[in-house]
């Protein structure tokens, strides 16, 4: 365990690192079966992207009535994968916001920073969650721009990034980052979905 101090994960007196506060685990309730908060899949849980932070919105599925909202395993700071992390206690205020009747091909859990657009998926082997985000990715871009699915796969080839998120369990989450500066519509960078 590492003191944090003044905004900073304490690793020893010469290396201090800023913290990057995230939610490890949100989510809402999968339509079939009950599983424990911790599981990943379609609904969301603990997805381990850095990307969801302050700041950022969220889209996950409304699988049952009241939706069941969960979150918590939250982070100062850690690593792609989560090879290691830093535990912290948290208070965390959401806004919650029911969007009815959008994206009819949303397959997984988006995530809309300031910079960024960010798919994940959750699969095993790897290679298949990394597959999964892409493919969601490129039916995202091209939802929101009107590109054709072969022009966004490889506008997503050259300007998008591929980064893993939880990779210590029996399943993986792979994320798909575009940055919004590079989509060809200007007045989708500043708002995409929201209102």
């Amino acid at each position: 365990m590492r003191e944090i101090r003044d905004g900073k994960v304490i690793f020893n007196e010469e290396i201090q690192i800023p913290v990057r506060p995230m939610i490890g685990t949100i989510g809402t309730a999968p339509a079939v079966e009950a599983i424990l908060s911790g599981g990943m899949g379609q609904h969301g849980g603990n997805l381990d992207a850095e990307e969801i932070c302050a700041g950022s919105t969220i889209y996950l599925p409304v699988n049952v009535e009241g939706a069941l909202l969960s979150l918590g395993d939250c982070h100062a700071i850690q690593s792609d994968g989560e090879v290691n992390e830093i535990e912290m206690r948290s208070v965390v205020t959401l806004s919650c916001e029911v969007i009815q009747g959008r994206s009819p091909v949303m397959s997984w859990p988006r995530i809309e920073t300031p910079e960024l657009m960010v798919t994940v998926a959750v699969a095993c082997p790897l290679e298949e969650a990394l597959r999964l985000a892409l493919r969601d990715m490129i039916l995202w871009m091209e939802e929101l721009t009107g590109m054709s699915r072969r022009d966004a796969y490889w506008l997503v080839g050259i300007a998008g990034h591929v980064r893993p998120g939880q990779a210590q369990v029996s399943l993986y989450s792979m994320r798909c980052l575009m940055p919004k500066k590079f989509l060809p519509k200007s007045q989708l960078q500043a708002r995409l979905l929201r209102p």
